[in-house]
């Protein structure tokens, strides 16, 4: 294992051949496993976790600018135990596997490496809490899958990659969600069935086509007190948007479901993004505008729970009903109230009811059901 160097951009002639160790050693996986398990077999030997933890991160083991072409890269299931550096190395074509390996120390950089045409596999790895970064990594015209992997406390960095095949990151729970500013995916992209406790950022990635992301889970925008009304309790209807930004985030979202046809999603970004504006931006910042925002919210989350919207419309049509009932009950008998009122309530209920059944035209001896009560009444 070596230790951790100084991050210069030319390898020293030594650095060069710590490389090629350690790239030599990685290649033979029963020789890398013995020396992984021997390594941590010295670390158990210390006592504390902290003190393991403090040991662990002291260590580093480089494959900058190392060479993998012609070489079968299969890490499946592979161990790394320490901070792991990939920096602008090059892999061949064909299948390079990291499935279900683990990265159980410190953090991994694959900055700046190429993956050649063929299959890229990190399904099922596990990482640790510390930095992943693919930053400015290239692929070619192959998959790559991420499917299922598990992350720790930590942020993987996507910036100014290259996908020039399909991207496939499904499956898989984000505390913190992927920086992935100037991203390229010339293929499909599929962000299917991921968890994000972050809302992703999606902003300025390219996408040569429309990504996938049916059961994708995103939470809602944070809110807080509007302290520009001078409300010094917190009142629902009038709090604003915690992070301005969101607005921008859950839009592309939105446009991305939008894109692949999913309306549901589409719908449901949609009401986030209307959460988001509370105060941000111009037609959600007045007091009144963000009253008829939180209308609209309660009343169907936007347009996304229908069953509220028919409960309240179905509420609304027993209030007046029963208002009805009290200005008539001197003129009708107990049943006849009930229906009367019911039904006048019902002819109201929409516009166009109200115009059929109220002022439609009627022939003489025909007369209305108002005349009827109202006019004929003893």
């Amino acid at each position: 294992m070596a230790r951790f160097w100084g991050k210069d951009k030319v390898l020293t002639a030594q650095q060069r051949s710590i490389v090629e160790k350690n790239a030599k050693l990685l290649l033979d996986r029963d020789a890398w496993s013995a020396h992984v398990d021997a390594f941590e077999e010295q670390l158990a030997l210390i006592k504390g976790e902290d003190e393991r933890s403090k040991t662990r991160a002291r260590f580093e083991i480089r494959f900058d600018r190392y060479s993998f072409l012609g070489h079968k890269a299969n890490f499946t299931g592979l161990h790394f135990p320490c901070s792991i550096s990939f920096r602008e190395a090059i892999f061949g074509d064909g299948i390079i596997s990291f499935n279900g390996a683990t990265f159980s120390g410190g953090g991994v950089s694959f900055d700046g490496a190429t993956f050649g045409n063929g299959v890229v596999l990190f399904s099922r790895a596990i990482f640790g809490s510390e930095k992943i970064s693919f930053i400015r990594a290239t692929f070619g015209d192959g998959n790559v899958l991420f499917d299922n992997i598990k992350l720790g406390e930590t942020t993987i960095f996507f910036d100014d990659i290259d996908v020039g095949g399909n991207l496939f990151v499904r499956d898989t729970t984000f505390r913190k969600w992927a920086i992935s500013q100037r991203a390229s995916v010339k293929g499909t992209a599929d962000f299917s069935d991921n968890i994000f406790h972050e809302v992703p950022d999606f902003r300025d990635t390219i996408f040569a086509r429309p990504p996938e992301v049916a059961g994708m889970e995103v939470p809602p925008p944070q809110m807080e007190v509007n302290k520009a009304l001078k409300i010094a309790k917190n009142i629902p209807a009038f709090n604003i948007a915690k992070y301005k930004e969101d607005v921008a985030k859950y839009r592309q979202l939105k446009k991305m479901a939008l894109a692949a046809n999913d309306h549901e999603k589409d719908i449901e970004f949609f009401a986030y993004e209307m959460l988001a504006k509370r105060g941000c931006e111009k037609g959600s910042m007045e007091w009144y505008e963000l009253l008829a925002n939180w209308f609209y919210f309660k009343l169907s989350n936007f347009g996304q729970n229908y069953w509220h919207l028919a409960i309240r419309l179905f509420v609304s049509l027993i209030l007046f009903g029963g208002l009805y009932a009290v200005l008539i009950f001197k003129f009708l008998t107990r049943y006849e109230t009930f229906c009367f009122a019911l039904l006048h309530s019902f002819k109201n209920f929409l516009p166009f009811l109200s115009s059929l059944f109220r002022y439609a035209p009627r022939r003489e001896g025909y007369p209305s059901g108002y005349d009827k009560i109202f006019i004929n009444s003893p």
